[in-house]
């Protein structure tokens, strides 16, 4: 009885760990979202210096997660939460190096003469750190992750997407002064793709959980 009150406990602590790490994915994207909307390079240069604080977050996830299954030998539904719970914790971690991939767009965009496809770019911006903010909810309240998959997957491979690369390249085909910018702009959109990506993984692993 004395172990299982310990795991529970131990099992509480990692969520909350995780909880905080996600809400910092999520400061940390919208920042540099905000960033790259008003080109505030000061904004973007503290989502860039972030980034590794939020990384060790991750790494104590990860070690508390390993004390867990040594220590606790997990079973059943116990293993299989520990298991989705170091699999979320991956996936925060690339989303935490496309957050401060997007932090250095910012700061590379705001030095730039134009942003082609400005309005595309921030629609599909807006609409991944929606999905985003709801993946980690969805985790935190273990409640809707079905739904969030689902919207976080249409998001990866959908017109959003498709819609700010369209732009982009006719921008780019128009002018041949775009073609610079408009490459920083495909690094950026790339990076918004794969946050949803992870996003939508989440999502998926809190589904697996319930």
């Amino acid at each position: 009885m004395v172990l299982r009150a310990a795991y529970h406990e131990a099992l509480d602590a990692l969520n909350a760990d995780l909880a905080r790490l996600g809400a910092l994915l999520v400061d940390s994207t919208k920042c540099a979202i905000t960033a790259l909307r008003t080109m505030d390079v000061a904004l973007a240069a503290r989502v860039v210096a972030v980034v590794d604080a939020s990384e060790d977050l991750r790494r104590i996830v990860d070690a508390k997660c390993i004390e867990l299954l040594w220590r606790q030998q997990p079973v059943a539904g116990e293993l299989r939460e520990i298991a989705a719970i170091t699999e979320i914790a991956t996936d925060a971690s690339r989303i935490n190096y496309y957050a401060g991939e997007l932090g250095k767009s910012a700061i590379r965009i705001a030095g730039l003469a134009a942003f082609p496809a400005r309005d595309d770019v921030m629609r599909l911006a807006q609409d991944v750190m929606g999905t985003l903010s709801q993946a980690v909810d969805a985790y935190v309240h273990r409640d809707g992750a079905k739904h969030e998959y689902e919207a976080a997957l249409a998001l990866v491979s959908g017109k959003q997407y498709d819609a700010a690369l369209d732009a982009l390249l006719a921008a780019m085909e128009i002018d041949a002064k775009l073609v610079g910018p408009g490459t920083t702009i495909i690094f950026t959109i790339t990076a918004l793709q794969r946050i949803a990506e992870h996003a939508a993984n989440i999502a998926w692993h809190t589904k697996d959980m319930l």
